[in-house]
Formats: structure tokens, sequence, C-alpha cells
């Protein structure tokens, strides 16, 4: 099919296996280099992968050994990795960044071969949204129900379930409200002018604008949404009683038997390129200096960055963690911590660079650990005179 009818991009919207049931073969090679034999004198050789938090891009060229006059076809393959199975992505935001991405490779003069597992569920809600992004564009409306009612007519059970649905026309909101804030690296310096200044015919700058539209499109929680941070064995390891992680992306340390021993006040952030990217966690108190070394640990964190000072006008920001004498060894519950070095970098004064050596004193050091091998070192960096926040 591809072969024949050469579409330029390849729209993937599940992934090989979900919750330990196979939704798609794989159908191209498994290494970047190799060549997959399809049949039929069709090889499809795999250029290159470029992974991002939410999708991956790669590259395959086709061939047919029986048609050599027939020139090769490269194809653009967009996997989108974060839309469960009769459900929908946790946020919009990404899916609508794939769709601008895809729309920056694709050609328009081809077509564009969209999958997922039965091709109609996360399929026909991928097409949905498309189609009307390119209607906001061109014709500044949208109707979902009467696109929808003629995609069916073309392919049954398209947008196969009520969420789905609803989640469309929460993305089209979401993109209405906020519209394309995306800017080219070269045009960020005019920009930043431009939303220095109040907006026409407003008192206010295009950032303050921005930043109270921010306020309104971001998501409220609910005492279900961080129930465990509010729970009552859990309270005194919050330094601020506003500011609980949600329960769907915080860090979870593994389980001791105690109740609330996996709880800490950290959430799992994503990056540009990699899922999970970061930590991002309050100070510790003295309550959670343990757990924080034991976070650590367990997710092999080889770099800390603290922006918060000890204490600032007077207040505790943060409670001593580390150990202050060099070669010193100080033992944070089961995990021994050894300042190794500490140093301010090219001379700058407001950075301090300390380095650890952190070991899991229940553990033999002959021994492996799951997550770091005893004696691994933490590179702790720190701006000071920083605010903290």
């Amino acid at each position: 099919m591809i072969w024949e009818h050469r579409p330029g991009s390849i729209v993937m919207l599940t992934k090989l296996v979900e919750g330990g049931k196979r939704k798609c073969e794989l159908y191209w090679p498994e290494k970047v280099g190799d060549t997959f034999k399809a049949g039929c004198g069709i090889h499809v050789q795999y250029k290159e992968v470029v992974p991002f938090a939410d999708f991956e891009i790669k590259k395959f060229i086709v061939t047919n050994d029986q048609k050599p006059k027939v020139p090769a076809l490269e194809v653009q393959h967009f996997q989108f990795l974060s839309w469960p199975d009769h459900g929908v992505p946790k946020f919009s935001t990404a899916l609508i960044s794939f769709i601008r991405r895809l729309r920056q490779y694709h050609n328009p003069q081809s077509a564009m071969l969209v999958h997922c597992s039965a091709g109609v569920g996360r399929t026909g809600a991928f097409i949905l949204l498309d189609s009307m992004l390119e209607k906001i564009a061109s014709e500044s409306s949208v109707n979902v129900y009467e696109c929808l009612t003629k995609m069916r007519q073309q392919r049954i059970h398209l947008v196969q379930t009520l969420v789905q649905y609803v989640f469309i026309h929460d993305a089209l909101v979401e993109l209405v409200t906020c519209g394309d804030t995306s800017v080219p690296a070269k045009a960020l310096r005019g920009h930043i002018k431009k939303m220095v200044r109040n907006i026409p015919g407003g008192d206010v700058s295009g950032f303050t604008a921005q930043f109270r539209l921010l306020a309104r499109v971001s998501r409220k929680p609910s005492d279900s949404d961080n129930s465990e941070g509010l729970a009552p064995h859990n309270k005194d390891k919050n330094r601020y009683p506003g500011r609980i992680p949600y329960n769907m992306n915080r860090v979870r340390l593994k389980p001791t038997g105690v109740s609330g021993a996996e709880y800490i006040n950290a959430s799992f952030l994503d990056g540009y390129k990699q899922k999970n990217a970061y930590m991002a966690a309050q100070a510790p108190v003295a309550a959670t200096v343990n757990d924080f070394w034991r976070m650590v640990w367990e997710f092999k964190s080889r770099a800390v960055v603290m922006l918060c000072q000890l204490e600032e006008n007077g207040q505790e920001m943060s409670h001593q963690y580390w150990p202050t004498q060099l070669k010193a060894k100080q033992l944070y519950g089961k995990n021994s911590v050894t300042l190794i070095s500490e140093e301010h970098p090219f001379g700058a004064k407001e950075i301090v660079v300390r380095k650890f050596e952190i070991t899991d004193e229940k553990v033999h050091v002959c021994s492996r650990s799951p997550s770091m091998q005893a004696g691994e070192s933490v590179c702790v960096g720190i701006r000071e005179g920083a605010g903290c926040s």
C-alpha cells in the first residue's frame, strides 16, 4: 500500500504493546541502518530517528527490486507515544505540538497515512482534529459535528468514544484561546521587545496578558488530584501546604512497609526530547532529608540543581541536607553521603559545585542495586543569591 500509493508521511498513534497486549506488529527494521524485507521485492531501510518527549520522528527509504526504474520513496514516520487505547492524551498541548511538527514535514501534495490499532478511534480523532485545525487557519470557524458526520460516511466508527469526541473540542478551545505561541529562534529578540510593550488598546504588557491567560488555562487541582500529599501522615513532609504534587506524575519512592514511606514532594516533568527528564522538588524539610537522598539513589540522579539558599530573609528555605566537612561521611537513613569536593567554577562566586559520593549502607560493596551502584557520585550545583520558588 505504501509503495503503490506513496504517502509522504505515516502517522502512528499507538505503541507496539499497550497494557500487555500487542497493538501493532513491528513493520520497520529494529535498528537504524538496518533494512527490512517486506516481500514482493520491497525493502525498507531505517535511516534515522529523532526522539521527543511525546513522539518520535523516523525516516524510512522504501525501494522495490521489481520496479528498479521507479524512484525510491522517502517516508517520514511520526509515532505519537502518549495516547492510550480507548482514551485520550493527558494534555492536548502535546498532540497539537505533534500535529504542527508533522505539518512542517508533510508534503501537502501527497496523502497522509494515519493508523492506530483498529484504525477508527484514535485515528479518527487525529484526522478530525487535524482537519479542524486547517479549517480554523483558513476560515476562522469550526464545525466538528458536520466534519465527523462526513468522515463516518467514509469509514465506520471514526472517533470511537465520547471522551475522544469531547477531547477534540477541548483541544480546539485551547488552541483558539492561546493561539500559536511558538517563536523562531532568530525572531526571539524582536518578540521580547514586542512583549515588553503594552498590548494595543490595553494597559498591560504582552508578558502580563500572556501570563494571565496561562493562569486561566492551567489545570486547577482537586483534592483527588493530590490526595496522597494531603494525607495526614504526609502533611509534615510538605514545606508549603498549597504546593502539593499531582498523584498522576509525582515521584514515588520504593515502599518500605511504612505508611506514606513512598511519598515525597516532587514531580516528574518532561523535557523537550525526553519523558520525565526532570524531577522538580521542594527543598527538603527536616522530616524529608533522608527521603531526599533516597530519591537521588533510587532514580540515579547524577545532578541536583539547588536554586535557593538555606536561609533567606531570616526564614529557612531548605534544611541542611549534606555534610559540610570534606571527606566526611554522614548517614541519611540507609544512605551514607560523603562530600568529595567543593568549588566555585571559573571563579564565579554565585555558583557552588559540590561533588558527593552516595552509598547504600545495607548493600555490600560487591553487590548491585537495581538503581545505583555503591559509591556512585552526585554533583550538586547551587545558584547562590537566587530566590526560592
